[in-house]
């Protein structure tokens, strides 16, 4: 959950520290601790994304390398995967969620994780959801369906990836 600020023992606006966040996988077993602020986010209309949560996109929220630390007990229950050369998938081995995703891409190096993964209230809700709703649709000219929101949709990436080299990020899979 995001914290804000006066909220004992932990960091918030006024504490001068960076929020904190809470993740976890479908059943549980592998939980990670997330360091603020969020980059970026957005909702992600690429093949790669699509095919991996078996969804017409995905919401995630971007972080600064090293951001996103699983829990010492979480360890054991976390395998990873490359999608592409510089984009590793880290998973839950139990149920198999995606948890989050380290991007050492050079001039872009960040974590990401699925919205969907951070704490949750008991109304079901996204505790941070004002902090990492998704600010536009990427890849749009991928996308399944169309969305009907406000929400502006870029064919590539969205402004502030100009010097991103995709190339380095994403690889063709068949589309078929």
């Amino acid at each position: 959950m995001a914290t804000t600020a006066g909220t004992e023992g932990q960091g918030g606006a006024d504490s001068g520290e960076a929020p904190t966040y809470k993740g976890s996988c479908f059943c549980g077993k592998v939980k990670v601790d997330v360091k603020g602020p969020v980059a970026t986010t957005y909702a992600c209309h690429c093949t790669i994304c699509q095919r991996t949560h078996g969804a017409p996109y995905i919401a995630f929220a971007n972080f600064a390398a090293g951001s996103i630390t699983p829990t010492p007990e979480s360890k054991e229950f976390i395998a990873c995967f490359n999608t592409s050369e510089k984009l590793v998938r880290y998973h839950c081995k139990v149920c198999a969620s995606h948890v989050y995703n380290d991007i050492p891409v050079e001039g872009y190096e960040c974590v990401d994780m699925p919205v969907a993964n951070l704490e949750r209230g008991p109304d079901g809700k996204v505790l941070a959801w004002d902090d990492v709703k998704p600010q536009c649709h990427a890849l749009y000219t991928h996308r399944v369906e169309d969305v009907h929101d406000e929400l502006p949709k870029y064919d590539g990436l969205p402004p502030g990836f100009e010097n991103f080299n995709p190339g380095k990020f994403f690889h063709s899979y068949p589309t078929s």
